[in-house]
């Protein structure tokens, strides 16, 4: 594959002035034209191009530029871009859907000694025995989105449980931190199977389904994957005979069903658009510059926090091209934006911050468009995340 596939520059987005120095160069790799192009893709590309601007454009005279990879959901292409935007210089990388890619990406970045800062990938491992210097977990974790999932549900009286996951890490990280909720919560687990990425015909893992006994069908999937569940489930009858929870389900994703079958999906998430004023007034402006005029999605919202804070990092002194240096000066900032409000990151580099209980409404419950979800409920992030104490991250030690 030649290096203008790997790497392609969307825009440099340049303080007035700001031209004589070297860019500082931050990559979004991401995923353009596949099952998670709607919900991240050329939007988390914006996200980020937003959050640049939104804090100057420049650091010391040095532009901030965005570059935009597609790693295509396959581990050795999103190595290969990660790995040569790193010989060329580029500071951090930002979002990287697919956990099977984040991993890897972490452990290059560790290795080059750059900053990666995950807003796609949910893997738990990220801030538990995989955690690095170098890596911070933007992204909602499979720990807080399974464990507050299955805690709700169970709590809504459903008791007996089956699940339907993606054939890859994602997957199976979401359905194991869904199963420990359940089980502690004296749920059952009445079955599983897991389905190919970017599978076209649930029919048969949706037989095993109905056929199980639960009442519960969680969904671990994402993107497209989600939708093609979702819409097969109600083909089947199985979303008026059992409960459906899908975690990873968007307001993308919702308009791909429809509020019809869509309605009453329960779901954990950092972000809605319609949270309060602030997420109100950032989405406004993004879908004003998204051609298609959605609204964010929470992963591209990870995304315009994340490079904002990182942004806030530099602007303190620290040197973009040492990660180690930059990633501990963004621990030591106290996350504030107008997307999640107040945060913080933990040594683990597990970013702490508030989470809701979302449920798709019904048709003729929306006030307007993209009016999908209803908040039920907050989860605080000490509640939501792992605690520091159960956690294998090698980091804890060393302090």
């Amino acid at each position: 594959m030649k290096r203008r596939t790997l790497l392609t520059a969307i825009a440099g987005i340049t303080a007035t002035g700001a031209r004589a120095a070297e860019p500082i160069r931050i990559g979004v790799l991401t995923d353009m034209n596949g099952i998670l192009a709607n919900d991240m893709g050329a939007g988390s590309v914006l996200a980020a191009q937003m959050a640049v601007a939104d804090a100057g454009g420049a650091i010391s005279g040095r532009a901030v530029q965005v570059l935009a990879g597609d790693h295509q959901q396959k581990p050795d292409v999103g190595a290969a871009i990660a790995r040569q935007w790193f010989d060329a210089d580029v500071a951090a990388i930002f979002d990287v859907p697919n956990s099977a890619i984040v991993l890897g990406v972490a452990a290059l970045a560790r290795a080059r000694n750059r900053l990666f800062v995950a807003g796609g990938a949910s893997s738990s491992e990220l801030t538990d025995s995989k955690c690095s210097p170098n890596t911070i977990a933007w992204a909602v974790d499979n720990y807080a989105i399974g464990h507050s999932t299955g805690a709700a549900v169970l709590a809504r009286g459903g008791r007996n449980w089956f699940f339907l996951t993606s054939d890859y890490a994602f997957g199976y990280d979401l359905e194991a931190q869904a199963r420990d909720a359940v089980l502690a919560g004296g749920g059952r687990v009445m079955g599983s199977t897991r389905v190919p990425l970017g599978a076209s015909d649930f029919s048969s893992f949706l037989l095993q389904a109905q056929q199980s006994g639960a009442d519960v069908l969680m969904v671990c999937a994402v993107g497209q994957d989600t939708v093609n569940a979702v819409k097969q489930a109600h083909e089947f009858g199985l979303t008026r005979a059992m409960r459906i929870a899908a975690p990873s389900v968007t307001l993308n994703d919702v308009r791909g069903i429809g509020l019809e079958v869509a309605a009453g999906i329960l779901k954990v998430s950092n972000f809605d658009w319609d949270i309060n004023e602030g997420t109100r007034a950032f989405s406004r402006r993004f879908s004003e510059r998204l051609p298609r005029h959605w609204p964010p999605t929470n992963l591209q919202a990870d995304v315009y926090s994340a490079v904002l804070h990182m942004m806030k990092a530099l602007n303190s002194g620290a040197d973009p091209a040492d990660g180690r240096g930059l990633a501990e000066a963004m621990k030591k900032i106290p996350v504030d934006d107008p997307v999640f409000g107040k945060a913080y990151i933990r040594a683990d580099g597990r970013v702490m911050q508030q989470l809701y209980l979302l449920q798709v409404k019904a048709p003729g419950q929306p006030r307007g468009a993209w009016d999908d979800f209803a908040v039920l409920d907050q989860v605080a992030p000490e509640q939501a995340f792992r605690p520091l104490a159960r956690s294998s991250c090698p980091l804890l030690s060393a302090r």
